[in-house]
């Protein structure tokens, strides 16, 4: 692991496991791009870097380990493994997230497989050595590119949700195109956040309020999704708000009703704790475009609600599944 820096209580680091796998996936992309969709979420940026993790990767058949890869129908899997593994790339028995595996229908001994012929691979190739001779590289690549706020304080998140959560870590990489938000199976949380390279400015492209905006989003998904699926079935009359955001532009990957749940308490809680720091930054339009169209109003009753009760979930309970089970009838007589 490589300490990048710390902002309050938020630990910037690059793990050398997790950055192992995504260059495998990356690699893989960059010499087969007609098998590209595979693996939607990685970037293979025509730099440097990357075409020393081809040189490097290519004295090496890493085609098994994709194999594995390949059939893993959640994304974050990869990820979750990583950084379940200790730094000799053995399971760390207390990291490792099994409930998540068991969850995604995972196969533990498959999990353990795969882990050990990770293992062979870092070794004949010497990830560490190239791990660590590029620890200038990374740490000058993120500094660049992390604009936190000098006041971040990340206590906001137990303060709203009513948690204690001591361990946050963020993982950026340019070897990725969107968010994660994961957790380990000793309760550390992870935000993990991919830079996309712009050609035109010879540059990453920088996130600026949005990347503070993403990390209480992803850091959120832990608790929000564990919320959401203990109370489920109490939820009422989800085919209208659900109709209704697939006919707003809904992508696949959230057409399912808790995972649509999942992402509508998320953006607004995110929202809502982004406001600290960026006051006058308005609600993102492209959420009303990809079917997320009523969010400014759970934005507005998250807000005026949750402090009425000592935690989130208690004001999920007793306001939250009521609201969305009538949403329709309380929003029209709200704004009547």
């Amino acid at each position: 692991m490589l300490n990048i820096c710390k902002i309050n209580n938020l630990n910037i680091i690059i793990d050398k496991k997790y950055e192992l796998l995504l260059a495998l996936m990356a690699v893989y992309v960059k010499n087969y791009p007609k098998d590209r969709e595979e693996f939607d979420f990685i970037e293979s940026p025509e730099i440097t870097y990357v075409e020393e993790l081809n040189n490097l990767m290519s004295s090496c058949n890493f085609l098994h380990l994709i194999e594995f890869l390949k059939k893993l129908e959640d994304c974050s899997l990869p990820l979750i493994i990583s950084i379940g593994l200790n730094d000799n790339f053995d399971i760390d028995e207390e990291k490792m997230n099994y409930h998540y595996l068991q969850k995604c229908n995972l196969a533990i001994n498959d999990v353990e497989d795969f882990v050990t012929k990770l293992k062979e691979f870092a070794i004949k190739i010497g990830w560490d050595d190239f791990f660590d001779k590029h620890s200038e590289f990374y740490k000058k690549t993120y500094l660049k590119l992390l604009k936190f706020p000098k006041n971040l304080d990340l206590n906001d998140i137990n303060n709203f949700y009513g948690k204690n959560i001591r361990n946050f870590y963020f993982i950026p990489s340019i070897l990725i195109n969107g968010g994660f938000g994961l957790r380990d199976g000793a309760g550390n949380n992870y935000y993990n956040r991919g830079f996309i390279w712009n050609k035109e400015i010879d540059n990453f492209n920088s996130l600026d309020s949005y990347l503070t905006e993403c990390l209480f989003h992803e850091f959120s998904h832990p608790i929000v999704n564990t919320i959401v699926d203990k109370y489920y079935n109490k939820f009422k009359n989800l085919d209208l708000l659900y109709n209704d955001s697939i006919e707003n532009g809904l992508p696949k990957c959230y057409r399912n009703k808790k995972t649509m749940l999942y992402e509508y308490f998320v953006r607004a809680n995110a929202f809502i704790l982004n406001s600290k720091y960026y006051s006058q930054e308005p609600l993102d339009d492209w959420n009303s475009q990809i079917g997320f169209n009523h969010l400014q109003d759970i934005i507005d009753f998250t807000a005026t609600n949750l402090n009425n009760y000592k935690n989130y979930e208690d004001f999920f309970k007793y306001e939250m599944i009521e609201y969305i089970s009538n949403f329709y009838t309380y929003n029209i007589n709200r704004k009547k």
